[in-house]
């Protein structure tokens, strides 16, 4: 796979999973905020708030064996909802 953007402007974050109270291990995460500098300062600002309005504790509503996990959705914990820092409508051209 080739990589745009150069190793200085790869933010980097992980997410830590567990099931109930046993911890699973974490997914790093590679962010490129040089060629998405809003979706990188969304996700990272996300990832250390809480629910209602954060990642923290929050579930994966949809994982497809040896392919994705998706999660986040912190409104309906389904994926068709979704906030952002910048307002309610995530919409930069």
């Amino acid at each position: 796979m080739k990589r745009e953007g150069d190793k200085e402007s790869m933010s980097k974050a992980y997410l830590a999973l567990s099931l109930g109270s046993t911890p699973l291990g974490r997914i790093y995460l590679r962010l490129d905020s040089k060629n998405c500098p809003i979706t990188v300062r969304n996700f990272t600002s996300l990832l250390q708030r809480e629910e209602p309005h954060g990642y923290l504790k929050t579930k994966f509503h949809r994982i497809i064996k040896n392919f994705m996990a998706q999660g986040g959705d912190y409104e309906f914990s389904n994926g068709t909802g979704g906030k952002s820092i910048y307002g309610p409508v995530f919409d930069f051209p």
